[in-house]
């Protein structure tokens, strides 16, 4: 890609935003939004970085309030924008991102560590996030590389996080009031995980008794049967760790059940590349067996990236394979 050309676009969004008002504000979106999608990653993540230096936390810090929130274009956009992007899966590399480069350029004031209580907070609520957006914002800010911001966010969820899973456990709809239930499989899978690393009998901020009433909730929702059938396949080994192998679900139904998968789950992370090198050479021993193969998994189209993944396999020459590995039983007949 021409570096100028992004150079361009970079400037161009830094100065779309700087002339950014009320009348303007579609339009500015719209072309914003468009740069973006030509440009990709070094255009949103200088979106962020920019809109975050828009907004003055230190006027927040000094007046502990949020003062004229709704005349401020900047940060109307940032809280449009947060929503969607805390679902994004690149979403911690974009927010840690932001808040290091504003850092580190000084263009971002954290607060002194004598009135950072409460700084956080007073940040969500000035996004406007609900109480897993919260969290998930937060957790992700951990992986900052300023020591300041993970104090900040350690002090931070020991707090919330009780706060949180409390919640969820003593009402009757806590898992829709926390808005847990409403997330992506993808983005509630990662946070599950990341709430198990402060899982621990001796820990102040969440007991393992806790956690697996919190896991239990889950299962209400997510029983094993509909998570065999379907995308939710990745949440088997976080909320029936005992039933990976087992009567009711055995590996090899797992994969006799795969053209009952969906596209996205065998393109996912090189997941069908992976099964065609267990698959091995019997795999390319025919047009028609590939194709039968292909036709097995469910797949009616591949992305580029998954066929460059499926090609680099092939090529490879792998001692142990000349013995293959019997993934399915094709009974599709070539007329």
């Amino acid at each position: 890609m021409n570096l100028d050309a992004v150079s361009l676009a970079l400037a161009q969004i830094s100065f779309t935003i700087k002339s950014l008002s009320k009348n303007n504000f579609k339009n500015s979106i719209t072309e914003i939004s468009n740069l973006i999608s030509e440009y990709g990653f070094e255009a949103e993540r200088h979106l962020y970085r920019t809109l975050l230096t828009y907004i003055d936390l230190q006027s927040i810090e000094e007046n502990n309030s949020i003062l004229k929130r709704s005349d401020n274009i900047h940060l109307n956009y940032l809280q449009q924008e947060i929503s969607s992007l805390i679902l994004k899966p690149n979403f911690i590399t974009l927010i840690c991102y932001a808040f290091d480069t504003a850092i580190t350029q000084k263009s971002f004031k954290l607060p002194s560590s004598s009135s950072s209580n409460g700084f956080l907070t007073l940040l969500c609520k000035l996004l406007k996030l609900n109480h897993v957006q919260e969290l998930i914002f937060v957790l992700a800010l951990q992986n900052s590389i300023h020591t300041e911001i993970q104090i900040l966010v350690h002090e931070h969820i020991q707090k919330c996080l009780p706060e949180f899973i409390q919640t969820i456990i003593e009402f009757d709809h806590g898992l829709k009031e926390t808005g847990l239930i409403d997330l992506p499989v993808e983005v509630l899978h990662l946070l599950l995980i990341q709430i198990r690393q402060y899982v621990s009998n001796e820990s102040s901020i969440l007991n393992v008794e806790q956690y697996e009433q919190l896991l239990n909730l889950l299962r209400k929702e997510y029983p094993i049967e509909r998570i065999g059938n379907n995308n939710l396949l990745i949440l088997l080994p976080i909320l029936y760790p005992s039933n990976i192998i087992s009567n009711d679900l055995t590996s090899t139904q797992i994969l006799s059940d795969s053209s009952n998968l969906s596209t996205a789950v065998w393109q996912m992370d090189g997941i069908l590349s992976e099964v065609i090198l267990e698959m091995g050479y019997d795999f390319t021993s025919s047009i028609e067996h590939c194709r039968n193969a292909l036709v097995h998994f469910g797949l009616q189209e591949l992305k580029p990236s998954t066929i460059a993944r499926i090609l680099s396999s092939m090529i490879k020459t792998h001692s142990g394979l000349t013995e293959n590995t019997t993934i399915y039983v094709n009974k599709i007949k070539i007329k």
